[in-house]
């Protein structure tokens, strides 16, 4: 793997799968979106142009915090990127893109071929991705890996998500502040995440859509 661009760099995910590459000795590229907007497409052809990466790992979304998943510009800005690093790739690059539980729209044990039934702006965004995806995938012929991710934590997670808002109310000895728990939900830690993303983005490697 010559070279690898990392949109998203400075999330969650991002964070941790940046230090993966480090460790690896990867050449990768993660301009911040101050300094690349990948809603302007003039900006994302010239990017992709230019560092010319060999796997291309989309991880820039917005909505994910619960206070902004029913934002539609959200859902209209995920669409917009995504579009614009389709119209800017070749079949010679490798993209692949992180797609989300949320695009199910309910809890409970899924299978690829479940229909959708998104519940929030993020969720349909994600799943409008992943249909956009799988047509390029099959019509033209181009190298697009989605990755359908569940409950994934570990370090760096926002302090108001599960894990860390449970570790903390035990540290303050206060009660934990829980939903009614009746969802049914798998988590996987982030650098099982990264590692998978690391190994499956490779060239010889043929996928369609990984749940």
């Amino acid at each position: 793997m010559t070279k690898v661009l990392v949109t998203g760099a400075s999330g969650f995910i991002g964070l941790n799968f940046l230090k993966l590459l480090r460790s690896n000795q990867i050449n990768f590229f993660a301009p911040r979106s101050s300094e690349v907007n990948l809603c302007d497409f003039s900006q994302t052809h010239r990017l992709i142009r230019e560092c010319n990466p060999e796997v291309i790992i989309h991880l820039a979304s917005q909505g994910v915090k619960h206070s902004d998943a029913h934002n539609k510009e959200c859902n209209t800005k995920n669409v917009g990127m995504f579009e614009n690093l389709l119209k800017s790739i070749t079949p010679d690059h490798t993209l692949c893109v992180t797609g989300s539980m949320a695009e199910y729209g309910f809890s409970g044990t899924h299978k690829e071929v479940d229909k959708c039934f998104p519940t929030t702006q993020y969720g349909l965004s994600k799943l409008q991705i992943t249909d956009l995806a799988r047509s390029y995938r099959h019509s033209l012929n181009f190298d697009i890996r989605i990755f359908r991710l569940y409950g994934v934590y570990g370090y760096g997670e926002r302090p108001e998500r599960l894990f860390p808002s449970v570790i903390q109310a035990l540290q303050n000895n206060v009660p934990v502040k829980l939903s009614d728990c009746e969802q049914e939900r798998d988590f996987v830690h982030v650098d099982d995440v990264c590692r998978l993303l690391l190994e499956l983005s490779k060239k010889n490697i043929r996928i369609d859509l990984i749940l």
